[in-house]
């Protein structure tokens, strides 16, 4: 179970080093880089084998007890409604990186009494590890391909955002075998000896 939180503004993805115009006529195109309304969006997500669990609306501020509550009464929801049996429950790991909200003392007691010694983060048994950079599959794959598509033209609201986020995790849950060739190109990839 690899668990992590993404970000969507109103701007979109935009690198003005990769945006160019090429005309013939009007070389003075613009691209609207500041609207007059600022909103964004958190969403969390997860991947547990081969379903997508979520994506879940967060509060724009996360601190550790609004990610508390997310994980004691939306978390086992997510799961029951992504059909995550409980035998996969008992097995699975929860990852989640050291941001500072996963490591409120009551965030860690929690996953303490829920996972036992099956969970990685920061200051527990099995740690995340300093500098580590994220390789899975919600950073390698989901969260570039979702915006992808939130982003293909302008968004005009934060609804019309979060309808355009749930449509695309839609998109992605109905590509068959997705994540298994998500997890073997990462491995193909990343894996040592290959």
């Amino acid at each position: 179970m690899v668990t992590d939180e993404s970000t969507f503004t109103g701007e979109g993805m935009f690198n003005s080093y990769n945006f160019h115009v090429l005309l013939e006529e009007n070389p003075h195109a613009t691209r609207t880089s500041a609207v007059q309304e600022r909103f964004l969006v958190n969403v969390w997500a997860d991947i547990v084998r081969d379903h997508l669990v979520g994506p879940y609306l967060l509060p724009e501020r996360l601190t550790g007890a609004n990610y508390l509550t997310f994980l004691q009464q939306a978390l086992p929801q997510l799961l029951d409604d992504t059909h995550v049996s409980a035998p996969m429950r008992s097995s699975m790991w929860f990852q989640h990186d050291g941001g500072s909200a996963h490591y409120s003392i009551d965030v860690r007691l929690h996953l303490n009494a829920t996972f036992g010694q099956q969970w990685i983060g920061r200051g527990v048994p099995v740690l995340w590890p300093a500098r580590s950079p994220d390789h899975h599959c919600l950073d390698y794959f989901l969260w570039g391909y979702v915006k992808s598509l939130v982003y293909e033209t302008s968004v005009n609201s934060a609804e019309d955002l979060v309808s355009r986020i749930a449509a695309a995790a839609g998109e992605v849950r109905d590509m068959p075998g997705i994540f298994a060739i998500v997890r073997s190109s990462m491995c193909l990839h990343h894996c040592p000896g290959t």
